[in-house]
């Protein structure tokens, strides 16, 4: 971790320094014992007094400082409040503009004078100021630098193998995004009131700490003079101690913290000034209920013990251990000098809070302790991987690595292990020979991307745009990434580089943009025929490409779809309609009506889904087809004799365009006048035609009647309407034909044929019924015999007639009575002649029907009339006056 070793308040000499160096690794100590600091010291001395002598890692107008480098502005916040000369011994602080400038704005803000190195001081440079006023001569005794650390150790690793210790390190993991970026930084001092005074006169500040503290002089702890915790003879497990000191982090606990103390071990006994023969003592020191190290300063012969000495170090808890810096070092003199004690302790077995104690345990000799520190450092770990951001080279586990994401740059130069490329030679803090580098590599992110400006950098970001789409998505990953337990903090995409920036760009989220299902729809089709749509043709992939069987899939639903619809794999039911099928080898959906059913389907909705990623869109089809008009029949009705009504009901023969049978509740007949002669009036359901009668229709039964006008005897000029289908609106005309099958009389009996066939056209093999009526139009009912001649067919005409044998014969949709059994027959040559048996009576106005079979066996085609003649009775029955005989042409044909 980057540590901090403060040492203030040398009361051995008029100077004041303060180190801010880094651990070196074994071997290679930071602050200098024994005779070397000495001679440093004694050298600083000997400049001018009272000057504060500033000891830490520089480079140009920077010191390393609390484990960060600080700039001229941030060095003079930290020393606002000193009124001593400014002695600052950091490599090349003073060097070139800007450290010429650094130099000039401290002295001018702090107001006093500043001093500074312009090239590198300790080992492989000098030790002297050459930057501002003389504060203090050469330093030539001090063998060491003042420059980087080069030897990695447990407590401070080179994490990204650029050759920079991570206390010296930047970025720790390469990855482009600076530590202090990444959410690294180390506490304030979590002791209270450390320091114990600042005055060198008398008294001391003990506020915050308990223990028998009473004043100077008095045995136990006490507040000496020059601002020291001083410890005079008294019973043993006396105990100096400050309760509540944060320990780690509630939040991001942190695996090490530092805790330092500068400790006296003295000679003398309590309040006598004097050293004591065989005088000894022992002073132990806790975080919480665990004590890390004991001073011993034991029993000796000679009047002045020269060595204390650390044991009892607890090495489950106590991770490194330094007296002045040196971390082999276990020992410091006695006397007056004070020594330095940092120790980096593992935070895991320490409670968050706990209490700081200094217990003095037995023994006649004193010490003096002062500027207790603990601080420990704090690394986040958003993707709790339980890697802290500042080593963790994917910090949110989103597949994108920080290097790429700090940025938002998909170009960077990365290398196998995924870090950004680091080059010693191009270090800009490191391009004169012994310049400490600070390790960022050749491409940083000072300021990390916020692209959706939500306060959280891209690289912590798992939706860096806001869009709803997850960077990983968007980045060209198909599934979550998961932790690998990489030691780098990669995830099981590895070093996956994005193809575009897409996750940084809210108008280009195609990962999670769903497939473009648009609407389909077939229109004018033939009613009661199968419908086929290609779905996919106008359907497109979230990427804009063109949808096909291989890249999506479509599946029907019933949403929508009437009661009673259901979806059996790819074929939807909907019920009294039909059934919908889709094809996922062709990619068409068919529609097929149910017979009978001739309306347009309910629209049917579909999913489309995208293979690649899963995402969907919906869509409708719908199918229609031409419009289908009902189906009106024309109508014929007759009646015996002119003169009486005719009633026909005008929709047994008509049909709904489902081809069901009309009625009144589902059609509606509107009377029309086209075609009838001049003068014709239409007055809601009538119509009046002069000199004929009137036509009226009822609604509620569908049945029309033709109600003649007194004499007239004729048949009426035939009636259209036009027939509504209630539900579609849509109609069709048909003719109501009125035929009286005989006329009125003037005053006497009147015989009249009527012919009547099934077809006017025979071809070969092909038969008609023919029926022949003999009306009597006369007022008055026959009486006497009568007889009438039927046209018979000779063999060559390959027509063959016969009576029928049924009672009813069926033509044009009537039905008439036969009377074959009424008439004496006999069949001649070319002719058939009936003749009325006895008894039989014609009433007036009635008519008697004799029914045949017309059939044809071969003959050539051409056409030959059929002839009715009705004659005198040989009886001396009835004789005709008029329309006595009728004709019919009837038609061989191929």
């Amino acid at each position: 971790m980057k540590k901090l070793i403060r040492l203030t308040s040398i009361t051995m000499l008029v100077h004041l320094i303060y180190l801010s160096l880094p651990a070196l690794g074994e071997g290679n100590p930071i602050l200098i014992e024994g005779l070397p600091q000495s001679q440093m010291l004694t050298e600083a001395a000997s400049g001018v007094p009272g000057v504060l002598h500033v000891f830490a890692h520089g480079c140009p107008g920077e010191l390393w400082l609390d484990g960060e480098w600080a700039d001229a502005v941030a060095i003079a916040t930290k020393f606002r409040d000193t009124r001593h000369p400014l002695a600052i011994w950091g490599c090349e602080f003073g060097k070139g503009d800007k450290g010429r400038q650094a130099v000039s704005y401290l002295a001018r803000v702090l107001g006093v004078p500043v001093s500074a190195s312009d090239d590198i001081t300790g080992a492989g440079g000098d030790w002297e100021l050459e930057v501002g006023p003389r504060l203090a001569v050469k330093l030539s005794g001090y063998p060491e630098t003042l420059q980087c650390p080069s030897s990695p150790t447990a407590d401070d690793p080179d994490t990204d193998g650029d050759g920079i210790l991570d206390s010296q390190d930047f970025d720790d993991d390469n990855d482009g995004v600076p530590d202090i970026m990444e959410g690294l930084t180390t506490s304030g001092n979590s002791i209270f009131n450390g320091n114990f005074g600042t005055n060198g006169t008398s008294g001391s500040n003990t506020n915050g700490w308990s223990g028998n503290i009473t004043g100077y002089g008095r045995t136990g702890w006490a507040a000496q003079g020059g601002g020291a915790g001083t410890y005079e003879d008294n019973a043993s497990a006396s105990n100096l101690y400050q309760n509540n000191v944060v320990f780690k982090s509630t939040v991001s606990p942190a695996q090490t913290a530092t805790f330092s103390v500068r400790v006296n071990a003295s000679n003398t006994s309590a309040g006598a000034g004097v050293t004591v023969a065989n005088s000894y003592g022992y002073l132990d020191f806790y975080l919480g209920t665990v004590r890390i190290f004991r001073v011993s300063n034991a029993a000796s012969g000679s009047l002045n013990t020269t060595t204390a000495t650390i044991t009892n170090i607890d090495a489950t808890v106590v991770q490194t251990l330094a007296v002045n810096g040196n971390p082999s070092s276990r020992s410091f003199p006695t006397g007056t000098t004070y020594a330095s004690i940092v120790v980096t302790v593992k935070t895991a077995s320490l409670p968050i809070k706990g209490q700081v104690i200094a217990q003095f345990i037995s023994g006649a000799d004193d010490f003096n302790v002062d500027d207790f520190s603990y601080t420990y450092q704090t690394g986040i770990d958003t993707d709790g991987d339980g890697i802290p951001n500042y080593k963790d080279l994917d910090s949110d586990n989103d597949g994108i690595p920080d290097a790429i994401e700090g940025c938002g740059n998909t170009s960077v130069s990365l290398d196998a292990s995924c870090r950004v490329t680091y080059n010693a030679a191009t270090d800009v803090d490191g391009s004169d020979a012994g310049t400490c580098k600070d390790g960022l590599p050749v491409s940083t992110c000072p300021t990390p991307l916020d692209t959706d400006g939500d306060g959280t950098p891209d690289f912590l970001d798992t939706d860096s745009d806001n869009d709803g789409c997850a960077d990983f998505k968007e980045a060209g990953l198909t599934a979550a990434p998961v932790y690998s337990s990489d030691v780098t903090g990669l995830t099981n995409a590895a070093c996956h580089k994005p193809a575009n920036t897409n996750w940084i760009n809210a108008s280009a989220s195609p990962a999670c943009m769903p497939p473009a299902a648009a609407d389909d729809s077939s229109t004018g089709n033939t009613p009661n025929t199968d419908v086929s749509v290609n779905l996919l043709i106008n359907d497109k992939r979230s990427d804009g490409t063109q949808a096909n069987i291989s890249n999506t899939s479509v599946t029907l639903t019933t949403t929508g779809l009437p009661v009673g619809s259901t979806l059996s794999g790819n074929t939807v039911t909907v019920p009294s309609q039909g059934t919908w099928t889709y094809d996922p080898a062709t990619g068409n959906l068919t529609f097929d009506p149910q017979t009978g059913f001739i309306g347009n389907p309910s629209t049917l909705t579909y999913t489309l889904t995208e293979t690649s990623t899963g995402l969907t869109d919906n869509a409708t089809v719908s199918v229609t087809y031409k419009p289908t008009p009902p189906v009106a029949s024309d109508d014929r009705g007759s009646a015996d004799m002119t003169g009486s009504n005719v009633t026909i009901n005008i929709l047994t023969n008509d049909s709904l365009a489902t081809g069901n049978p009309a009625s009144p509740t589902t059609t509606s007949v509107t009377l029309t006048t086209t075609g009838l002669p001049a003068g014709s009036t239409l007055l809601d359901n009538t119509v009046t035609v002069p000199g004929q009668g009137a036509w009226t229709y009822n609604p509620a039964s569908g049945q029309i009647t033709f109600d003649p006008e007194t004499g007239f005897n004729d048949d009426p000029t035939p009636l259209t309407y036009i027939l509504t289908e209630t539900s579609t609106g849509l109609t069709d005309n048909a003719t109501v034909t009125v035929h009286y099958l005989a006329r009125l009389p003037d005053s006497f009996p009147d015989l009249t044929p009527s012919q009547f066939f099934t077809s006017l056209q025979l071809k070969t093999a092909q038969s008609v019924d023919y029926v022949v009526g003999i009306s009597n139009v006369g007022p008055t009912a026959t009486t006497g015999q009568f007889e009438f001649f039927v046209t018979r067919f000779g063999t060559a005409t390959g027509l063959t007639m016969t009576l029928k044998t049924s009672a009813t014969a069926v033509i044009d949709g009537e039905t008439f009575n036969l009377e074959n059994d009424a008439f004496d027959v006999t069949q001649e040559t070319t002719r058939f002649r009936f003749v009325s048996k006895p008894g039989i009576v014609i009433p007036s106005l009635a008519v008697k029907f004799i029914g045949f079979t017309i059939s044809r066996s071969g003959g050539t085609n051409g056409t030959l009339n059929n002839t009715v003649t009705i004659t005198n009775g040989t009886g001396g029955g009835e004789t005709p006056t008029n329309n006595n005989a009728i004709a019919n042409p009837l038609t061989k044909i191929p």
